[in-house]
């Protein structure tokens, strides 16, 4: 098995100026307390999480409207896009895959942003790809079974290209009336070594937080 999610830390990068994730030590076994246990602080979107509708569309359903087998893909395909800073994925981009991501229901795009994620944090959280609202026409096509995309960039919007991200925000999450939505998996781990045989199975562990828009989730591939 292979873990697609990262830890979530202090040092995971943000998305602009997000608030940090933050652990306090509030027991600690040195210092005399029975047992060590944290304060942690975060906002939902931090570190690999998932977004459901809510998120955009008030009406939209919530995490905890779903159950733990919404989660479960048998169907996943990785494909590469490479994009450099701020540049976004469209439909052009999108279209020679059509027919391959028509039958999965998960679709992972490697643009190789993720290389950096440790290395350049400040880059990942501030000039990372996005994509291009004309992206959701592909992906939601009449024909397709896509219910998920999975990217390794920490927000389907570019810091760059914040307003285009917003539309493709807004498309895919179900806001603008279309009969479909897809889930967004956002900055997940898709190193370069990973390969399409890894991918049989992928399961999505959410934390299932009452109520809210998007939560951090545990992203596993079954080989």
């Amino acid at each position: 098995m292979k873990l697609l999610s990262y830890f979530l830390g202090p040092e995971t990068p943000t998305f602009l100026d997000n608030p940090p994730v933050i652990f306090r030590q509030v027991s600690s076994i040195l210092e005399g307390g029975i047992s060590n246990w944290y304060e942690i602080t975060t906002i939902n979107h931090n570190g690999t999480h998932i977004d459901v509708p809510f998120h955009f569309w008030q009406n939209g359903p919530r995490l905890t409207d779903f159950t733990i087998e919404d989660f479960v893909f048998n169907h996943p395909l990785l494909i590469d896009i490479p994009k450099g800073d701020g540049e976004l994925i469209r439909s052009s981009d999108l279209a020679p895959y059509k027919l391959q991501f028509a039958g999965s229901d998960l679709l992972l795009i490697r643009t190789g942003a993720g290389s950096y994620r440790d290395t350049d944090p400040a880059r990942y959280g501030r000039r990372s790809p996005g994509f291009h609202p004309d992206a959701a026409d592909v992906l939601l096509s009449s024909n397709s079974k896509l219910r998920a995309l999975a990217f390794d960039f920490p927000s389907a919007a570019s810091p760059l290209r914040i307003e285009e991200g917003v539309k493709f925000h807004q498309e895919v999450l179900g806001q603008t009336g279309r009969a479909r939505y897809l889930f967004l998996i956002e900055d997940a781990r898709i190193d370069a070594a990973l390969s399409q045989t890894d991918l049989r199975r992928v399961l999505v562990v959410p934390l299932f937080l009452t109520n809210l828009d998007a939560a951090p989730c545990t992203v596993i591939a079954e080989p």
